[in-house]
């Protein structure tokens, strides 16, 4: 009975944030478009050639201070507008200096490139859902169940954010999907540390205690920020999301790491018969994209050809993991260590 509540319980989370992503790739060609990204301080590091904001004037190193009649920095009250919609133009005001500029902003969709890099990155996140759950539901087990969560939380990370009208729909759907992306990181470091076989440091009591405890404290701190005051829009709400991030990202580096450590210690022969050799190299095609985004990150004003299409090789890892999790249960005998 257990075990068919918790796949009942991964089936019905992995439907809902499946339908987030079918309702936001329903949507694509809805999708306003501006053309230009802005920082945290509001100050412009990319526009976009031929894009709306470049024919409105509006330049790198400008710092937007309006949009329409809301204050840019008034995060609540922007959030909980209805969403610009194409060919609507809006007033945009600069300050561009010591000089206040304001630029005229007409909304376009989404050029060609747009709508295929947003539907790459629709597909890898579906890819994490589905794969994760094939796994689960071909091998019912621990580590399966484990992926599965994973590849929720991390489809989750992917999703392009599905336009509800109800502001109260769309702070609810981001309030929900922060923490099921952050325990998406967790759920695969876990999977990690007993995949293909149980690292000696989950033997600890404290070993569940040290994985899930921090990640759930922030979480529940995000929920109840979102509740009380407006979620990422105030200082508690950002600060809790940038805690998020950093373990987002501490989590990803360790399940690395747990991989390479469970390969390195697996034999020739289980390392075939397991697929490690196909995850590994899957793996390390999966994480070049971050070459790119390391660019991004310290010279945003660069803009690599064809950025928006290097997610896409993220497919490879949740295919190559929930195949190197079905062909474990299948190859192990049960006891059998399956290292040196």
């Amino acid at each position: 009975m257990t075990h068919s509540m918790t796949r009942f319980g991964v089936g019905v989370a992995a439907a809902l944030v499946g339908t987030l992503q079918i309702l936001s790739v329903v949507q694509v060609r809805d999708h306003p478009y501006a053309g230009y990204l802005a920082d945290s301080s509001r100050v412009v590091r990319q526009v976009a050639p031929g894009s709306p904001a470049e024919r409105a004037g509006i330049t790198v190193g400008d710092r937007i201070t309006r949009i329409g009649s809301i204050a840019a920095d008034d995060t609540r009250a922007f959030d909980a507008q209805p969403r610009a919609q194409i060919g609507e133009s809006r007033e945009i005001a600069i300050d561009r200096g010591n000089q206040q500029v304001v630029a005229h902003l007409t909304y376009e969709g989404l050029p060609a490139m747009g709508v295929i890099g947003y539907l790459a990155s629709s597909l890898t996140g579906i890819s994490f859902l589905a794969f994760g759950v094939w796994a689960m539901a071909r091998i019912p087990r621990a580590s399966t169940t484990l992926l599965a969560l994973a590849g929720i939380g991390l489809g989750a990370a992917f999703v392009n954010m599905p336009y509800f009208e109800s502001p109260t729909a769309r702070a609810v759907q981001d309030a929900l999907l922060v923490p099921i992306a952050l325990f998406g990181f967790v759920f695969l470091l876990h999977f990690t540390l007993v995949f293909p076989s149980p690292k000696r440091l989950t033997a600890s009591r404290f070993a569940l205690p040290a994985i899930y405890g921090l990640p759930a404290l922030i979480a529940a701190g995000y929920l109840l920020a979102a509740w009380f005051g407006g979620g990422r829009s105030n200082g508690l709400g950002a600060s809790l999301l940038t805690a998020a991030l950093v373990v987002v990202i501490l989590a990803f580096a360790l399940s690395v790491v747990a991989l390479a450590h469970g390969y390195a210690r697996a034999t020739s022969s289980l390392r075939s018969a397991w697929g490690l050799n196909v995850l590994l190299a899957s793996i390390v095609l999966g994480l070049a994209p971050i070459i790119a985004t390391a660019v991004a990150l310290i010279a945003p004003q660069v803009m690599l050809p064809g950025s928006e299409f290097y997610d896409v090789v993220w497919v490879l890892i949740p295919f190559a993991l929930a195949r190197a999790a079905i062909l474990q249960a299948r190859a192990a005998a049960p006891g059998q260590a399956g290292s040196r």
